[in-house]
C-alpha cells in the first residue's frame, strides 16, 4: 500500500470514528421537538398560550423544566410555532440543560420560574432560588441568568442574603 493510500485510508477511518462517537456539532436545543405532559392541558393555538397543571414536565433536547403549573408562550417564526417563554409554578420548579459546547448540566430551582427561549436565552428563578453546575452553585431569593453570555445577578433579602460557591479550576500539570 503506498503512501497516498494509507493516508486515504487513516482519513476515512478518523472520518467513521468522529461520526460514531458524535463529533458532529449538537442540535441547538431551541430547534429540537417539544415534548410536554402534564395531568391537564388547555391550549389556544390563536393566541399560542397553553397552560398546563399537574406534574408538569416540557422536553426540548436537553432542555428539561417541571413544575406544578406551566403557562408556555409560543409563536410563529417563519410558518413554524417555536417556544418563546415558559412561566413555571412549582414546588419547587425545576430547570437543567447542558449548555452548547460544555460537558456539564446546568440546573436551577425555585418555587417560581420564568424562562425565555429566545433573545437571548435567560432564566429568571424567584422566591427561594438555587443555581449549580457541577460543584459550583449560587443562591439567593431571586436569580436571574443570561444562559448566552453566562451572566447572572443575584439578590438577596434581609432573611436571605446571596451565596456564590465556586471551585477554581484544577490546574494541569505541563510536563
Amino acid at each position: 500500500m503506498n503512501c497516498h493510500n494509507r493516508a486515504a485510508t487513516l482519513l476515512a477511518g478518523l472520518l467513521c470514528l468522529l461520526l460514531a462517537t458524535g463529533g458532529q456539532a449538537r442540535t441547538p436545543d431551541r430547534d429540537r421537538p417539544i415534548d410536554l405532559e402534564a395531568d391537564r392541558a388547555e391550549i389556544d393555538n390563536v393566541r399560542g398560550i397553553s397552560t398546563y397543571t399537574g406534574a408538569v414536565v416540557l422536553t426540548q433536547g436537553s432542555l428539561v423544566i417541571t413544575g406544578d403549573r406551566m403557562v408556555v408562550h409560543t409563536r410563529d417564526v417563519e410558518g413554524r410555532r417555536v417556544l418563546d417563554r415558559v412561566e413555571v409554578a412549582g414546588g419547587p420548579a425545576t430547570y437543567e440543560q447542558l449548555p452548547p459546547g460544555q460537558t456539564d448540566t446546568v440546573h436551577a430551582e425555585a418555587p417560581r420560574m420564568e424562562y425565555h427561549s429566545r433573545g437571548p436565552q435567560r432564566l429568571h428563578l424567584s422566591g427561594g432560588a438555587e443555581l449549580w453546575q457541577r460543584e459550583n452553585r449560587m443562591s439567593g431569593d431571586e436569580i436571574r441568568v443570561n444562559l448566552e453570555t453566562q451572566e447572572a445577578v443575584v439578590e438577596g433579602r434581609e432573611d436571605r442574603r446571596t451565596r456564590t460557591i465556586f471551585y477554581p479550576a484544577e490546574e494541569r500539570d505541563e510536563e
